[in-house]
């Protein structure tokens, strides 16, 4: 199914718990569905505040992908990044972008592995335009990374802007790819 995980790295609650409360932006039935998965194999309640096993995590969030579906996952990845408190001093697209990563690191911690969680690789190429991807090492759902990445155009784009994504051939060093116009 995917490569063995660290057992020694984590992962935010708060990074699993805004997954659930964007799934009721979905629909209540698709909160219930999720939160019902997280319920079975992570916790009874996802805190804030805890910290949760990052191969439990990535497992879990195949299931829900599985279970409830891609675009699920991809509509609660737009939903989590929509939901992001951005530094003051990130007003575009792009500076969201640059940031993700870092934003992405923050939430995991422990492990032997630099990036337990994968990354977020991203190439600014225009005022509208972008390069955007996923590690090899990514151990979530590809349709989240999607989401995440439309989320940020509608979070911190214009009125005007309209995410668009096309994948494109990834590199040696990458799950999946696309080429993020808005």
């Amino acid at each position: 199914m995917m490569a063995e995980l660290d057992t020694d790295a984590e992962l935010s609650g708060q990074y699993i718990a805004s997954l659930i409360e964007s799934a009721g932006a979905v629909s209540p039935v698709f909160e219930r569905k999720v939160r019902d998965i997280f319920k079975k194999h992570i916790s009874e309640e996802v805190v804030y505040d805890q910290w949760y096993p990052v191969a439990d995590a990535a497992e879990t969030y195949q299931r829900i992908e599985h279970q409830v579906g891609s675009s699920t996952m991809q509509e609660g990845g737009a939903a989590s990044a929509s939901a992001v408190e951005w530094p003051d001093e990130i007003t575009t697209v792009g500076d969201g972008l640059e940031l993700l990563d870092d934003m992405h690191q923050q939430a995991h911690r422990g492990g032997k592995d630099p990036h337990p969680g994968g990354r977020y690789l991203v190439s600014v190429d225009g005022t509208r335009e972008a390069r955007v991807a996923v590690s090899d090492d990514w151990p979530y759902t590809v349709p989240l990374a999607e989401g995440v990445f439309e989320g940020v155009v509608k979070d911190l784009g214009g009125d005007d802007a309209v995410p668009v994504l096309d994948a494109v051939d990834s590199r040696h060093d990458e799950k999946a790819a696309w080429k993020l116009t808005w």
